[in-house]
């Protein structure tokens, strides 16, 4: 059988063939690359004033720089016995824009149980979800739906036979920009020093006491973070601009680790979501 070639780039699953020491070395050495690469499209986003859509594009572009980031933070929060496995799934992750968004989403819901955190990401992992007052529209996945429409002109059915075409340049921001709490959180982790090789070694020591599951009842993520900056602190890797602020976004904003979650696209059958559909029209006007 003919060797499969694999040079270039997406080799992120070479990440699975190093010792447990090397791999952390070599995520450090990639994190305040990818850092730089956020907050540069980021940066340019902002210098785009009269091009929403130009400045949205690169937004998204910095959200999945800043995604992989915690991707791969999580593979350093792994505990040992597991972490084989979850690396050769976290790497699929990083390659994935799903994955990625899902990893978006998960920073804006801020911290909460696990439960609570697999519940909200399950109205992303959809293929198609049925939306309006009345279920009148069947979209497709919502944050890939959203991710594309803005990067591609492209032919569009809401299942009513009435092709159209998409027109990306068509798109006005009517909100000032914010900068999104994924970029505000790598921005905190990067001043506590967390992103240097003692960093990471550092959470390494203090997540991988825990696994993490989907199921967990209660958020063990706040006392491990609060644990790791006393150590970050001890071990003088916060950055003199640092401030309190970015301690707070590290305890409140970093979700507890993925690996547990199941992060797989969920798929829905035409006559769930018209199912769906009948459901939310009558709730709407009953017997009327």
């Amino acid at each position: 059988m003919t060797k499969e070639i694999k040079i270039g780039l997406k080799n992120i699953k070479l990440l699975c063939n190093m010792s447990y020491d090397d791999r952390i070395k070599f995520i450090a050495e990639g994190l305040p690359i990818m850092l730089k690469s956020a907050q540069s499209l980021w940066h340019a986003s902002q210098r785009l004033n009269d091009a929403p859509r130009e400045a949205d594009i690169l937004i998204g572009l910095a959200k999945e720089e800043a995604a992989k980031i915690l991707i791969l933070m999580d593979v350093v929060r792994c505990p040992k016995k597991l972490v084989a496995t979850k690396t050769k799934d976290l790497s699929g992750w990083f390659l994935s824009h799903q994955k990625r968004l899902l990893y978006v989403e998960a920073v804006a819901g801020r911290n909460v149980s696990a439960i609570e955190r697999q519940e909200n990401l399950n109205f992303y992992r959809q293929d198609y979800y049925v939306e309006g007052n009345f279920g009148e529209y069947i979209m497709p996945n919502a944050a890939l739906y959203q991710r594309e429409r803005i990067l591609y002109a492209d032919v569009v059915d809401y299942d009513e036979g009435k092709p159209f075409w998409n027109d990306p340049t068509d798109h006005e921001n009517l909100f000032i920009s914010s900068k999104p709490r994924i970029l505000i959180l790598i921005d905190a982790l990067s001043k506590l020093g967390i992103f240097s090789h003692s960093g990471l070694k550092r959470v390494a020591e203090v997540w991988s006491k825990v696994e993490f599951s989907s199921k967990d009842t209660d958020n063990k993520s706040e006392l491990l973070a609060r644990e790791l900056f006393q150590h970050l602190q001890t071990d003088n890797l916060i950055s003199e601009d640092a401030e309190q602020d970015d301690a707070n976004t590290m305890c409140w904003d970093w979700p507890q680790p993925l690996y547990g979650f199941d992060l797989k696209p969920i798929k829905r059958a035409m006559a769930d979501l018209q199912e769906e559909q009948d459901r939310m029209l009558y709730s709407e006007i009953g017997d009327y």
